[in-house]
């Protein structure tokens, strides 16, 4: 009887060890299919990221020796065999090695692999297209082909990236503001500890150190000429206390939602109220076309500081420089948009300033204290310079001054004369920018204090109004803002 029970015990010992070794072997072969696919997944974003960084570090040093062509010098070790002398020669690329998923794509230079751990029958498979992206010969996973991250006939398992890394103004849940969105050549950029600068091409660079707008710091980036810039995130504002008066309060704001009007905290800002206690949409985030119609954006990049240079095609916002300053609104206007068409840099709206103001006196900068420093904006290194350092044109236009700035209506605010309380039309009257509403009784013709050079606390105190530059297209002649006051700059970038 007990030779029974032990063959008995020892027969279902081995059916139970059957069944479990085959419920491995069957999860074995779903996890490891997973697993490659996540294998493949992280080796095709170090590829992108290394080419990446070898883009932007091209960019930023054919841009210090002073070459233009850097959409052709940004390939150099990129693209296979593709070296400086081709670039010099005029020498574009080819992307005609193989196709992938319909798009014509080039081999990857092997200095890449240097940087990457990645085999050499691992680097082989993968190739670049003309915008850069990294693709792959193709990793099949449940009869379906992944390319670049994604699928070929239908998108599943497709990855989610961390919202600290987004760099296209779409909003960052994680951080509650729109997310610095990074123009060509743009490097983000953040101070450690020891105030040295660590760009988004380092290898020190951790995106949870970039910004926090709930701790005042604020997001940084550098062009390739080595300008600095901070961005503006989307927001609405509401006035507390002193509105239509030089003393407002302190001025609560909501940074909304890519480029709708729900506020981080999921509240509709859909007012538009004069007096205290209401909030309001902000002007300074749209834009009307040359097509009349009107554009939202998620943000801004302004200047650090004032723009430098000896003339209008040597702008650079850097700190120490010599102040690029101009008494013709004709040649302010038109630097700003020289800088860099491509850009849309334009010398700063009147809505603009008015969201930089904003900012500065919210509790995500002074909180409502005038800080006479030139650093007004939140107190720290990553702020904005200069806004009290200085008179700044804001490019307000009226009637035909439109030639001032191109003749391009994204640049300039439209005033209707006489009329300061509509809002939100498409002639951007002064509603809706926080400065009507941050000023003193009105002064010139029925316009605002803040815009004629008078006291505000917001604006920058007494006789450092926004518009100091060109006050003088108020009078009553309309004949002297051309040769009123020399003025500073800065500028901003969509």
């Amino acid at each position: 009887m007990k030779k029974g029970i032990s063959l008995v015990a020892l027969i279902i010992t081995i059916i139970v060890l059957i069944t479990l070794t085959s419920a491995v072997v069957l999860t074995g072969i779903n996890t490891t299919q997973e697993a490659q696919l996540a294998v493949f997944y992280n080796n095709v974003s170090t590829m992108q990221e290394a080419v990446q960084l070898k883009i932007n570090n091209n960019i930023t040093e054919y841009a210090l020796k002073g070459i233009d062509n850097l959409e052709i010098y940004k390939w150099v070790g990129v693209v296979e065999n593709y070296t400086e002398s081709n670039a010099k020669s005029s020498i574009n690329p080819t992307f005609d090695n193989t196709t992938i998923n319909e798009i014509s794509v080039a081999k990857i230079d092997n200095s890449i692999k240097n940087n990457i751990s990645i085999s050499d029958e691992e680097f082989e498979k993968y190739y670049i297209s003309n915008n850069g992206t990294v693709y792959y010969e193709g990793f099949l996973y449940k009869g379906i082909t992944y390319y670049n991250r994604v699928v070929s006939s239908q998108s599943i398992i497709t990855p989610t990236p961390t919202t600290l890394c987004l760099t296209d103004g779409t909003y960052n849940t994680q951080e509650q503001v729109n997310s610095p969105k990074l123009l060509e050549g743009m490097v983000g950029i953040y101070w450690n500890n020891d105030n040295e600068e660590i760009t988004s091409n380092s290898p020190e660079w951790n995106y949870s150190d970039w910004y926090n707008y709930q701790d005042k710091l604020y997001a940084n980036a550098k062009t390739p000429d080595g300008s600095y810039w901070v961005w503006i995130p989307r927001f609405a504002y509401r006035i507390n206390s002193g509105f239509n008066t030089s003393t407002t309060g302190a001025i609560d704001i909501k940074f909304l939602k890519d480029t709708s009007y729900i506020a981080s905290d999921n509240t509709s800002i859909d007012s538009c109220t004069e007096g205290n206690g209401f909030w309001n949409q902000h002007s300074g985030f749209k834009y009307t076309g040359n097509d009349n119609l009107t554009y939202e954006l998620p943000g801004f990049w302004v200047s650090k500081y004032d723009m430098s240079g000896t003339d209008s095609s040597s702008l650079k916002s850097v700190p120490n420089g010599s102040i690029f300053i101009s008494s013709s609104v004709s040649t302010l206007g038109m630097a700003g948009i020289n800088y860099n068409p491509n850009y849309n840099s334009h010398t700063t709206k009147t809505e603009e300033w008015g969201a930089l103001c904003c900012l500065s006196h919210s509790p995500y900068g002074s909180n409502g204290e005038f800080i006479s420093s030139e650093m007004v904006s939140n107190g720290n290194i990553t702020g904005l310079y200069n806004l009290n350092g200085g008179f700044h044109l804001t490019a307000l236009t009226c009637g035909d001054w439109g030639s001032y700035f191109n003749n391009d209506i994204r640049f300039y605010t439209r005033i209707v004369y006489g009329s300061y309380i509509e809002c939100r039309e498409a002639t951007r009257t002064l509603f809706g920018s926080c400065l009507y509403e941050c000023s003193g009784a009105p002064t010139i013709d029925g316009y605002p204090a803040a815009w004629t050079g008078g006291t505000s606390t917001v604006t920058g105190g007494s006789d450092q109004g926004s518009l100091r530059g060109c006050t003088s297209m108020f009078d009553a002649n309309w004949t002297k803002a051309d040769n009123y006051r020399s003025a500073s700059i800065k500028v901003v970038l969509w």
